[in-house]
């Protein structure tokens, strides 16, 4: 079962901005709440949990990959550098999948696939037992389609039809 989808912005190792990442977007499916705590639970704290669950991942993505491009002697900015009228092939884009332990974040053992394309980290958040081969498949498909939808905006923005 996927838990969460996100995108969000990937910095380079030697980025002058070391603020936090950014999510630009997420989509939790089935929020997860501590049992360990005795407060009473909110909207708004739920909330926060979940904000600051998706903040991991998107770090720990962002964290895998950098030590990728570092690994495959590419400088670290390749990502940011490639412009939108570039073709991104998604095979030679970084990606991966990682576990993440029960408790961090998340309250049982997770499974993150991601792939970075452009500027850009996609990752899904998912049961540890799940199909990685047809996860991995199906977020190059919606890296596909959003680089597509890029083009094809880009491309009425400056006049052209595809």
């Amino acid at each position: 079962m996927v838990h969460a989808f996100l995108i969000h912005i990937l910095r380079a190792s030697n980025a002058e901005d070391t603020g936090l990442c950014r999510v630009l977007y997420s989509c939790v499916f089935g929020a997860e709440k501590s049992p360990d705590d005795p407060r009473p639970h909110g909207e708004e704290r739920d909330r926060l949990l979940c904000n600051e669950q998706i903040l991991a991942v998107a770090r720990q993505v962002e964290s895998m990959c950098q030590l990728q491009q570092q690994a495959s002697g590419r400088p670290p900015a390749d990502l940011q550098s490639q412009s939108l009228d570039e073709s991104v092939h998604l095979q030679e884009a970084p990606g991966g999948a990682f576990h993440l332990a029960a408790g961090d974040p998340f309250q049982e053992l997770r499974t993150v696939v991601w792939q970075g394309v452009i500027s850009l980290g996609f990752a899904l958040v998912l049961d540890a037992h799940e199909n990685l081969l047809l996860v991995e498949s199906t977020l190059r498909l919606l890296s596909c389609l959003l680089d597509h939808l890029q083009c094809s905006i880009w491309a009425r923005h400056s006049g052209a039809w595809l």
